[in-house]
């Protein structure tokens, strides 16, 4: 009976050795950065409260290139160095995560000597750790801990370094040691896209026309919930009071459709310009200038709005004219087509059109196809 007590108490005690006994050495376990919704190290670390005493310190220096940085640029890669050091200490160790807007995972790591990386688990699995290793424990006084932070492809505002570190008093177990937290705060740097309005083939427009605008961004990308605007200016090429046409959302280059106001006032000098709003900027005015103004439809010779008998007898007055052959030669009614002004006109019982009207088909002759154009649209109203 002695012999089993015997037995008994030296396995009790050898399972108390065990408890504190636990080493960390080659890398904590996840979530315990001290970061919203984690523990720190002192889940599994005891003898002290957190950030027992004011002798221990900590410094992250984040850098691009060697030099140490204010703010990041999503999508880059960064240099980051965290130091911390206690007097009297020989035995280190720390965890750490980045997070963004809302706690969201904010990119993640790539491990250097002495450092691993570690994946959240369970509520935490989106989150991205790195942490000591077994080749990254020593020191005298002072530990230093270089690795890679790589940027989240898209902006989160605001990133949160969150770090917990231990100052160990290296006795090959969890007790007695000290556990502190610090963190560091980095900005979005505020880079702005530059927007360039692409040459357009069609440079004549009638009002009510169709017009589609593409779009170049260089120099990043617009945030999440960007909104274009496509502004068109006065007919002069003034943008002093611009209408606006459409909006589109969207982050990268794209084209907007829009249609002109059948208002619009006859110019050679309308141009173009995009806005955006995250973060907001502007393009340059269009390179290009538009003209917006007299337009035909195919048949109505007189311009009164409806094709009929009145037509034909202004074709028949112009018969032979010639002029300036249309950007868009077609005979459908679906749509106004630009056109240049004639150098003739033509009369009807004195009522003078310009002869740009007669020429219904476009090709710059007003003959019998532009009779026979206004036969198959006789009838057609605008």
């Amino acid at each position: 009976m002695k012999k089993n007590l015997f037995v008994v108490g030296v396995l009790t005690l050898v399972g108390l050795i065990g408890i504190n006994a636990v080493d960390y050495t080659s890398g904590p376990p996840v979530s315990n950065t001290g970061a919203p919704g984690e523990n720190t190290c002192r889940s599994c670390h005891a003898g002290f409260s957190l950030n027992p005493d004011l002798e221990a310190s900590a410094q992250i220096v984040v850098r691009q290139n060697g030099q140490a940085v204010e703010s990041y640029v999503p999508g880059q890669s960064y240099e980051v160095e965290v130091t911390v050091s206690r007097t009297g200490t020989t035995k280190f160790g720390f965890q750490m995560t980045a997070l963004g807007s809302g706690n969201a995972m904010a990119g993640n790591w790539t491990a250097a000597a002495g450092t691993s990386t570690g994946n959240g688990t369970g509520s935490l699995s989106a989150r991205r750790y790195i942490h000591h290793n077994s080749g990254g424990v020593s020191g005298t006084n002072v530990k230093t801990w270089n690795f890679t932070w790589n940027a989240p492809a898209t902006g989160l505002g605001n990133v949160v370094f969150y770090l917990a570190y231990n100052c160990a008093n290296n006795n090959n177990s969890s007790s007695g040691d000290r556990i502190y937290t610090s963190s560091l705060t980095l900005p979005e740097a505020v880079v702005t896209p530059e927007i360039s309005i692409n040459a357009n083939p069609n440079t004549q427009y009638c009002p009510g026309n169709d017009i589609a605008v593409s779009f170049t961004v260089t120099g990043g990308s617009f945030h999440d919930g960007n909104v274009y605007t496509l502004l068109l200016s006065d007919a002069e090429g003034g943008f002093s009071s611009p209408l606006a046409l459409a909006t589109l959302s969207g982050t990268g280059s794209e084209t907007i459709n829009a249609s002109l106001p059948e208002f619009l006032e006859p110019g050679n000098g309308y141009k173009l310009k995009i806005t955006a709003t995250q973060p907001t900027t502007e393009s340059e005015p269009s390179a290009q200038t538009f003209s917006i103004g007299a337009c035909v439809w195919p048949g109505d010779a007189n311009n009164d709005g409806i094709v009929d008998v009145f037509d034909y007898f202004f074709v028949a007055g112009g018969y032979g004219l010639v002029g300036p052959e249309r950007p868009q030669t077609s005979t459908l009614w679906q749509a106004a087509y630009p056109s240049e002004d004639w150098p003739a006109n033509a009369n009807f019982q004195g009522e003078t059109i310009n002869a740009r009207y007669l020429d219904a088909n476009g090709d710059g002759n007003v003959n019998l196809l532009d009779v026979a154009t206004t036969v198959v649209n006789r009838g057609r109203e605008r």
